[in-house]
């Protein structure tokens, strides 16, 4: 009889297949890249949009641990531009990544990281054997990358929500005045019913001058010190100087005091 070996990875047998590609984040158009910058104000819904090129085998697509995204952020695939074939045995995703931040937020940038890294995993164990993602065992294959992008957050402005008033706006910031609202508004037409997402003027923005305080300021606006100070959370008595902007929320008729 002729005996005939089948297996057993000596070094005469067939050459192991190639590696599956890694998935990878893609630079498309509309896409965010890497380092993009996105600007956003408290109340607005922005929405943005990452793609993933990967094998066959998947791919896991989670905020990175160490930066992530903002509190109150969501990631979620777009069901209808998942598993887009491309040909070769790659295949793309799209995610959507939707945040509205609060008055809350007051730090002027944000930052945020997106993962996708490989279903397989990496190597870690080692084997002295060749394995059939290519290479051997025990060298560690890094099966993950990271696209990293920053919210910059807009200075005194304010994204109402559908029916929102500008009454409602201004008690959202703590009793300022909607007729000054309005005032800086030209373009609302009708201030009892705003649009979805309108981007609104909070107030103007004003210099500081020699001899100003934020005590001063606000009392010379008609505002109280909390309400200056949560318009503009950097603002520190200390550190403030001649050239500095201010956002401010006037009243409509403040009474002077000199």
């Amino acid at each position: 009889h002729t005996c005939v070996y089948v297996g057993g990875g000596g070094g005469g047998g067939k050459p192991p297949p190639p590696p599956p590609p890694s998935p990878r984040f893609i630079d498309a158009a509309g896409m965010v890249t890497e380092n993009t910058r996105v600007q956003i104000a408290p109340g607005c819904l922005v929405k943005v949009r990452i793609s993933v090129d990967r094998s066959v085998t998947g791919a896991l697509v989670e905020p990175e641990p160490s930066v992530g995204i903002p509190p109150g952020a969501t990631l979620s695939p777009v069901p209808e531009l998942q598993g887009q074939d491309l040909g070769g045995g790659l295949y793309r995703d799209t995610y959507e990544i939707a945040w509205r931040p609060t008055r809350d937020f007051r730090h002027p940038t944000y930052p945020a990281c997106i993962r996708v890294r490989d279903t397989l995993g990496s190597r870690s164990e080692a084997s002295g054997t060749i394995d059939s993602l290519g290479g051997a065992s025990g060298v560690e294959l890094k099966r993950e990358h990271d696209r990293c992008y920053q919210y910059d957050l807009l200075r005194c402005r304010f994204c109402a929500q559908a029916e929102q008033s500008l009454e409602h706006v201004a008690a959202y910031w703590y009793g300022a005045d909607w007729i000054q609202l309005w005032g800086v508004n030209p373009e609302i037409t009708v201030p009892d019913r705003l649009p979805d997402n309108a981007l609104l003027r909070l107030g103007p923005t004003y210099l500081v001058k020699r001899g100003d305080t934020l005590l001063r300021l606000a009392d010379r606006y008609g505002m109280t010190l909390p309400q200056l100070q949560a318009l503009n959370p950097e603002a520190d008595e200390k550190s403030l100087k001649p050239g500095d902007a201010l956002c401010i929320m006037p009243t409509v008729c403040p009474v002077a005091t000199h």
